[in-house]
């Protein structure tokens, strides 16, 4: 019990003494009554005489001494100090600074002795013939493989031009094809029915023609890429990048376009029909809105203006005539 009680009143009086305010107030008192605390602690009289002693100090007045002047003196400290302070401490800081920035442009200023001129001098010789060294071997180490490559064409004569495009027979993978499809390789992609270009990087490919039944396109990157022509009927397109792309008399028959960027892309001519739409950008897209309206959901994409009103139009007058 007493244990409890002891440490209760510790806790109490630690955060009395911790406080702001008591800890300012103790200080200031301290400070004030000095020269009791003096004659309490210092005065080797007996503790009687050190009493009376203290009692005529405050004989006049004991009350300002004892508590109002520590209590004045605690709230300067604690309300009033801090302003003035934090001026100070701006000024302190700007001037620093201001030093700081007169050396830099002393120095800046300050010739280089004759010793350093030529420690200098030395160390950007030394730099020179360094990298001169490097530059020699790298042209020795080119030379050399040059050689190399020379020795191995002459024992294994062959053409060292590589075509941009590939061209090779390959087994149709779409039945409504002809038995046989022309299969490229473009980019070290291969592109023909069926191919698999998920995430494929074709930025600015030339797929003029190209046979893209059923491909899967996921992601793959096909901005400012030329497809005039090309076939890409139920091919999957889902977050492909379009954007910009040439789609001129393309098939995209049935295709996979959902959420598909689009904005700016030239569809002239090419055939949407049964075209998933749901989700795409079309905004600036070049085409005829008769062209998209024979597609799957196109009432879910965003388009301009202009285009979104002549699908309304379109769109009324069918079931009208229905």
């Amino acid at each position: 019990m007493l244990e409890e009680l002891s440490k209760s009143f510790k806790a109490i009086l630690y955060d009395r003494v911790v406080s702001p305010l008591s800890g300012t107030f103790i200080l200031s008192w301290l400070v004030i009554n000095w020269k009791a605390m003096a004659l309490l602690l210092l005065d080797d009289a007996f503790v009687e005489i050190r009493i009376k002693n203290i009692e005529a100090l405050y004989s006049d007045n004991w009350f300002m001494p004892l508590a109002v002047y520590p209590l004045i003196s605690a709230v300067i400290l604690i309300f009033i100090y801090p302003y003035p302070s934090k001026l100070a401490y701006w000024f302190s800081k700007r001037r620093t600074e201001e030093l700081k920035k007169i050396k830099q442009e002393i120095e800046k200023k300050t010739l280089l002795t004759r010793e350093e001129s030529d420690e200098l001098r030395i160390q950007m010789e030394k730099s020179k013939t360094y990298a001169s060294g490097l530059l020699k071997e790298k042209d020795d180490l080119i030379a050399a493989l040059n050689r190399k490559i020379e020795s191995l064409e002459a024992e294994n004569p062959i053409s060292t031009k590589k075509p941009e495009v590939q061209v090779t027979s390959a087994k149709a993978e779409d039945t409504d094809n002809a038995p046989e499809e022309k299969v490229r390789k473009v980019g070290g992609y291969r592109i023909g029915p069926g191919a698999d270009l998920r995430k494929a990087d074709l930025k600015e490919a030339d797929l003029t023609s190209a046979n893209l039944r059923k491909a899967d396109l996921w992601r793959a990157d096909l901005r400012e890429a030329n497809l005039t022509r090309a076939d890409l009927a139920g091919a999957n397109l889902i977050e492909a990048y379009l954007r910009g792309v040439r789609l001129r008399e393309a098939t995209l028959g049935g295709a996979n376009l959902r959420g598909v960027d689009l904005s700016g892309a030239d569809l002239t001519g090419a055939d949407l029909t049964g075209a998933d739409l749901a989700g795409a950008d079309l905004t600036k897209v070049i085409c005829d809105p008769e062209q998209i309206f024979k597609a799957r959901n196109w009432d879910k994409a965003h388009f301009s203006e202009g285009v979104k009103e002549k699908l309304k139009e379109l769109d009324a007058n069918r079931k009208g005539a229905g």
